[in-house]
């Protein structure tokens, strides 16, 4: 015997929730499952009516996306009303979560995208949404919240006869959320379901609807901007959500993907955590020598004595036969001349620039020394500065 807590083959745990024209129960099927069950309201709806919602049903049951909840099953009660079959999300829903205030840039951009993505999908089946809202968003935990869209109850075929109401005259969708061109019998769009996201954007950062009345058309003509309903919101975020919110269609985002691009960009180009590129500058400092030019300046200091030619300070052995006064100062003042001569151009050498040379040779040949010329018997005239050659006879 059917209890009185039972629809059909399903028992009713709870009411998860309640909207115009269905009452969504968590039950139990057959197997001892939790499920969502999204039942018609009104016992005595129409053939009509009862038709409509398996169609739909059955439409949204074919699109399957992480951002939208599966349609696992319908039919039709013992009542009469029509039912449809969802798994129990766990989470909360958006309008829970925007009671406690509004959420930051960064998570509520990341949100907006699993919802693009979930339209994006369902548009892309030939189908709108037409209900986009708070209510009908579920967060869903994992590493972050996950954004999914519920309630297909009213998604149509965007090829479907334009109508905007039900057959009892009411126009289906949520008054504060709705496109203002929907009020006057405008056929709902890819361009309204952006729309409505942008006022659930709008919902999500500033806690509130942009405008005082939920249910008047003029109010959509002047919506508050963002950035006077929350200072801290970048004013270049604000203008993107303001043209989604636009009273005509054409001038809005065309897609519900390009405007979650273009408010991204938005928020990465204006958020005060964007990385910006630093570069650190070294105190100036006098480096010191390369050990490479420290070592051809020692090899040449060590060579001058082999060549015959003194360091600084000048140290020569006295001669055998002392000279006259006059030659023995032009002697040690010619030869300091010269010391200091090659010295300088040793160091000068030791200290330039390697120079770019091409690769050894194969076979490298030492080089050769030739010792100066020797010096006039002439004892008046003073030798000549010391010269020195390197032979390269390859």
């Amino acid at each position: 015997m059917a209890r009185a807590t039972d629809l059909g083959p399903f028992r009713v745990r709870g009411v998860l929730g309640e909207g115009g024209t269905s009452i969504v129960f968590e039950v139990e099927d057959e197997g001892g499952l939790v499920r969502a069950l999204k039942v018609q309201s009104a016992t005595d709806v129409s053939t009509k009516e009862r038709a409509r919602f398996l169609v739909e049903a059955e439409r949204a049951g074919r699109v399957s996306h992480p951002a939208l909840v599966p349609i696992e099953a319908s039919g039709v009660l013992p009542d009469g009303r029509a039912y449809l079959v969802m798994p129990r999300l766990d989470g909360e829903t958006l309008a829970a979560r925007v009671v406690r205030g509004g959420l930051g840039v960064a998570e509520a951009c990341a949100l907006l995208e699993d919802l693009a993505a979930g339209l994006a999908c369902l548009h892309a089946a030939g189908l709108v949404h037409r209900d986009v809202k708070p209510e009908n968003v579920m967060l869903v935990p994992s590493p972050r919240p996950r954004a999914v869209l519920l309630d297909f109850g009213i998604a149509r075929a965007s090829d479907e006869a334009r109508t905007t109401t039900t057959l009892e005259g009411r126009v289906r969708g949520t008054p504060a959320y709705m496109a203002p061109e929907r009020f006057f019998g405008a056929e709902a769009s890819v361009a309204t379901d952006v729309y409505e996201l942008a006022v659930t954007l709008y919902v999500m950062l500033a806690a509130t609807l942009p405008w005082p009345d939920d249910a008047s058309a003029s109010d959509r003509l002047d919506p508050r901007p963002l950035a006077h309903a929350r200072a801290d919101v970048p004013r270049v975020l604000s203008d993107v959500i303001a043209r989604a919110l636009s009273t005509r269609p054409e001038t809005r985002p065309a897609t519900v993907a390009s405007f979650a691009d273009t408010v991204r960009a938005a928020a990465d180009f204006a958020l005060p955590t964007r990385p910006r590129a630093t570069v650190d500058v070294a105190p100036a400092t006098t480096p010191p020598l390369p050990p490479r030019r420290r070592l051809p300046l020692l090899a040449a200091l060590a060579l001058l004595p082999l060549l015959g030619l003194p360091l600084l300070p000048l140290s020569r052995a006295a001669p055998s036969t002392p000279p006259t006064p006059n030659a023995t100062a032009t002697t040690a003042a010619t030869a300091t001349a010269t010391a200091a001569t090659a010295t300088a151009a040793a160091i000068a050498i030791a200290t330039a620039a390697p120079p770019t040379v091409a690769a050894p040779h194969p076979h490298p040949r030492p080089l050769r020394v030739s010792p100066p010329p020797a010096p006039s018997p002439r004892a008046p005239s003073p030798p000549p500065p010391a010269s020195v050659w390197f032979e390269d006879r390859r």
